[in-house]
């Protein structure tokens, strides 16, 4: 299973997309729930609005592990992460990240990940 909480390694196109879907499903999960648990308890928007907010800072630090990681799995430098902020590149960037196979060769980055 793939560690979701370090930005250090690499990891698989298969181990990249488990880790997406995980992180995508389980925050929606929660904050469905923790909607209901707010509505239900009588709480504004505004106490709403703020749980949301945190939920979606730790899913975009989560993915944005995954995303080094995975950059890192082909042969870039974990900065490449600023270039998913361009507009069009980023869905370039996205397909390159989630389908390119990753390099066979031993990196600074750890040792080469499964052929998946």
């Amino acid at each position: 299973m793939v560690n979701l909480f370090t930005p250090y390694g690499r990891i698989s196109r298969r181990e990249y997309i488990i880790g997406t879907v995980v992180v995508t499903v389980s925050g929606m999960v929660v904050a469905f729930v923790a909607g209901l648990a707010l509505g239900n308890a009588g709480m504004n928007e505004s106490a709403a609005t703020g749980m949301t907010s945190v939920l979606a800072g730790i899913a975009l630090v989560l993915q944005s592990f995954l995303a080094i990681r995975r950059l890192r799995d082909l042969g870039k430098p974990g900065w490449h992460l600023v270039l998913f902020l361009v507009p069009l590149y980023s869905i370039y960037l996205g397909l390159i990240v989630t389908f390119a196979p990753g390099k066979t060769t031993h990196q600074r980055w750890g040792p080469e990940t499964s052929a998946a």
